[in-house]
């Protein structure tokens, strides 16, 4: 079987979890040598920046079969003035129609069998095997933030998940918590859902000196093990406000110790800031923004412990992350957490202030600091969540699948 892995080179680095798992997980597949029954390709639509091992096809459909010109002024003119818009949705309907069997054609030619997309809620080449990747089901599993709640979100995802997921000739999830949560929201057959564990991202890969941490600790003002870490982008269901609220009462006890957090915003980091300002807490919590590797592994390795209150599950990166580097894991309590970091980690209620500080002043004594890391490397020594394994599984996954897409030949024709 031959797999074409689609590749989005211009995805923005600041999106999060989902740049650093993907932008990974692209260089362990193209250093993989899969079993001898598949094979893997990237796929593109423009010339890839990067090298890479593998072949790289490209396709070329889209950018040669333009729009004829006089449809694109009739559709510019049909919309300036506001009347037959079903004549413009029809021109493009038609022309997208073309390019899409052109593009499937230009797929049979070389020999595809299937479009791995590494992405949520992504299918580019409409009519064509493909597998799915789910991370989360936000929009059902949690409550209604608004991130996942409004209007335009919820109906794309509502859209997806009832029209095109379905379509998946397989699914990737990252958990078993993950694929409990796709049979029970959305009633979808569990042998059409893989588990492919998530990994750490290039973070632990980072090598830095001693001198080195220390010098980008003191550009940041800070002192090792004298912070709590919380990597997250400026998302309501990030949590935090119960955050705050819970290192508010820590920070009347233990005043030396600061709160870091970094990511960008998405709306919802004004409102935080403020509050950080009238909680009076300026001088104790750091917000850093968008952070390279180098501070982002250092960060890591000199925090007294990550603190995660997310309310979106079922995994997160950043507690595999630090298990990597020797980092204290105080997490939310929620399934696929406990799935990932079994007794190697600290839970509690992210609702509950006073559970998120009785969780930060548990890990300042020494011998229950030691103790957690000692627990979080035996949990880490026979874990699927780190690469080689998880490499391992998705070749195994797609020989799997293999079993199903070899049942057919490509498509002759296309039908709408």
């Amino acid at each position: 079987m031959k797999v074409a892995v689609w590749l989005n080179e211009d995805i923005d680095k600041q999106v999060g979890g989902g740049f650093s798992y993907s932008d990974r997980l692209v260089e362990l597949i193209d250093e993989k040598e899969f079993s001898k029954d598949l094979e893997l390709i990237f796929l593109a639509r423009k010339p890839l920046k990067a090298k890479y091992k593998k072949p790289v096809l490209i396709l070329n459909s889209r950018s040669e079969l333009k729009m004829p010109f006089f449809h694109k002024i009739l559709i510019g003119f049909f919309n300036k003035i506001k009347i037959f818009n079903n004549i413009s949705v029809r021109l493009k309907n038609k022309h997208k129609k073309k390019v899409n069997a052109a593009e499937i054609k230009e797929l049979q030619i070389n020999h595809v069998h299937v479009i791995y997309y590494l992405f949520q809620t992504m299918q580019s080449v409409p009519n064509f095997p493909f597998i799915a990747t789910n991370w989360d089901l936000g929009h059902l599993s949690m409550h209604a933030f608004p991130e996942v709640s409004n209007d335009a979100c919820f109906a794309k995802r509502e859209k997806w998940y009832h029209t095109t997921f379905k379509k998946a000739l397989a699914v990737f999830v990252e958990s078993e918590s993950g694929k409990r949560e796709v049979t029970n929201y959305l009633n979808v057959n569990e042998a059409r859902i893989f588990v492919t564990p998530i990994f750490p991202g290039k973070v632990i890969h980072v090598d830095l000196s001693f001198d080195i941490q220390t010098k980008i600790l003191s550009k940041l003002g800070l002192k090792s093990q004298k912070y709590f870490f919380y990597p997250a982008q400026f998302w309501a269901h990030k949590n935090h406000y119960n955050l705050i609220q819970g290192f508010k009462l820590f920070s009347s006890i233990e005043k030396d110790v600061k709160l870091v957090l970094t990511g960008s915003d998405k709306g919802n980091l004004n409102y935080i800031l403020s509050l950080i300002e009238k909680e009076e807490l300026t001088e104790s919590v750091k917000y850093l923004g968008f952070v390279e590797l180098d501070a982002m592994n250092t960060l890591y390795r000199n925090a007294l412990a990550l603190v995660m209150p997310t309310c979106l599950g079922p995994t997160n990166m950043p507690l595999l992350e630090a298990r990597a580097l020797d980092c204290p894991v105080l997490c939310s309590d929620i399934e696929g957490h406990k799935e990932q970091m079994g007794d190697g980690a600290l839970y509690f209620n992210p609702l509950l202030s006073d559970d998120i500080y009785n969780a930060m002043i548990k890990i300042t004594d020494a011998d229950y600091r030691n103790a957690l890391l000692a627990r979080a490397h035996l949990e880490l020594s026979s874990s699927v969540f780190e690469e080689k394994k998880s490499m391992n599984i998705l070749d195994e996954n797609l020989l799997e699948i293999s079993n199903y897409r070899n049942c057919w030949n490509y498509i002759d024709e296309i039908e709408y």
